[in-house]
């Protein structure tokens, strides 16, 4: 869908001013027999030049100060919470990957505990080119959606759903 997004804004030039913001778990539906995609709540919506609502992962808890001095390009202040582009909706995203995946939660980490989380997947086999993508969401390049190297995380990742949860 966020490729879908970034096509639409890039090569028919629509949807320039649109992004999600509140791209979380409990935002997206899918329907079972279709596999269609849906999201809801969307009041924390970028549209034009609204003041969208604040977002779940757009929070920033630890690596506040850092991301508002020197990020502030990629993660746009906006008044009273951060605004929405597209680096943030990839943000939220990679944040839903890490949480689901790894069980890391990125929004209470520091930067040093960030990076060697990151450090300590890659050791454990995670690949290069998706370790450089997470390592990325706090350097100043434009982060790069990461699904396509979903597929080539080592079977050694998986973990065991508590479905009791």
């Amino acid at each position: 869908m966020l490729e879908k997004l970034k096509y639409i804004r890039e090569y028919e030039n629509k949807l320039t001013t649109f992004f999600i913001g509140d791209l979380q778990e409990s935002n997206i539906l899918v329907d079972i027999q279709t596999k269609r995609v849906q999201i809801v709540d969307l009041d924390s919506c970028k549209i034009g030049n609204n003041r969208a609502f604040a977002a779940k992962y757009l929070e920033f808890l630890k690596t506040y100060s850092y991301v508002r001095k020197y990020l502030q390009e990629k993660y746009p202040w906006d008044v009273y919470h951060f605004s929405n582009n597209e680096n943030t909706d990839l943000y939220c995203y990679m944040m839903m990957i890490l949480r689901f995946l790894f069980d890391i939660n990125i929004m209470l980490l520091d930067l040093n505990t960030f990076y060697s989380k990151m450090y300590d997947l890659k050791q454990e086999g995670l690949p290069d080119k998706l370790y450089q993508v997470f390592i990325n969401l706090y350097s100043n390049v434009p982060n790069q959606n990461p699904y396509k190297l979903l597929e080539v995380i080592p079977s050694s990742f998986e973990r065991k759903m508590d479905l009791n949860r």
